[in-house]
């Protein structure tokens, strides 16, 4: 199969192929020995005997190591131990419904990034803005002091999840045939390999499950574990929280799983 990555996480599955034995570049030699025996009779009849001739080869075999070889062979090696990676293919709301964590698992998915952390992602040339604004006010005839420092105030109590965007971002997945059951995970920007494209339909995605919570909760992405958005207390404060309606864009409903994700292809 030929698969065009959007994201994958090499430090991810440099981790999870140690195990299997196959994370870089190795290489086996096999002795191949071929035994001859020449038996000579000699004329003289005082010498007779069996001259013996060994031949080795050495094979040597260099596994691809780049980082598309290496996830094809960790599929491949989930696919044909499945009991020993806890592999999973989600192909319907039935399966999905048994996942649970520590699996390993494949879906087909729609990816979003929620509206959200598209924000927060560009609120850093907001708070640029300000910044400038507050140095040119002398120059600006309609500059509101007061407002501005309100808003000012707004920017600073966001700056730790603006430092969370400046290396990650989110991303929403709906399965292709139960819309109401999602993937949720953050992706490292560092690994992501085609920006353009991180939203899209019918993705494969591969991860590990972290969380998985019923249809009846809702989650905040903000308090998901491993978001580093706030601390322990203020995700529990959040936790204990109900959407209303204005607030549902941000909030992920179940039936849902929380993974550690490792690729998003096509």
């Amino acid at each position: 199969m030929l698969r065009s990555f959007i994201y994958l996480d090499t430090d991810l599955l440099s981790q999870l192929m140690d195990p299997i034995d196959t994370g870089s570049i190795k290489t086996s030699s096999v002795e191949k020995s071929q035994e001859s025996n020449k038996a000579g009779g000699a004329n003289l009849k005082v010498l007779k005997g069996d001259i013996s001739k060994t031949d080795s080869q050495t094979i040597t075999q260099q596994i691809d190591s780049s980082a598309p070889a290496q996830f094809d062979r960790f599929i491949k090696y989930c696919e044909s131990h499945v009991d020993d990676t806890d592999w999973l293919t989600v192909e319907d709301a039935s399966s999905f419904s048994s996942i649970r964590r520590g699996q390993v698992i494949e879906v087909q998915a729609d990816v979003e990034i929620p509206d959200f952390i598209k924000v927060l992602d560009q609120s850093e040339n907001i708070s640029s803005i300000l910044d400038t604004m507050s140095l040119m006010k002398g120059f600006l005839p309609n500059y509101n002091e007061s407002e501005m420092s309100k808003v000012s105030s707004q920017m600073e109590s966001i700056k730790p999840a603006q430092r969370f965007v400046q290396e990650k971002l989110v991303i929403e997945a709906s399965l292709l045939d139960d819309l109401n059951a999602r993937v949720v995970g953050k992706l490292n920007k560092r690994f992501i390999i085609n920006n353009d494209d991180l939203e899209g339909d019918g993705y494969s995605i591969v991860g590990k499950v972290r969380e998985t919570w019923g249809s009846k909760e809702w989650k905040q992405v903000l308090t998901l574990p491993g978001m580093d958005f706030m601390n322990r207390e203020q995700r529990r404060k959040l936790l204990k929280q109900e959407p209303n309606d204005d607030e549902k864009q941000n909030f992920i409903q179940g039936p849902a799983a929380l993974l550690q994700i490792l690729a998003i292809y096509y």
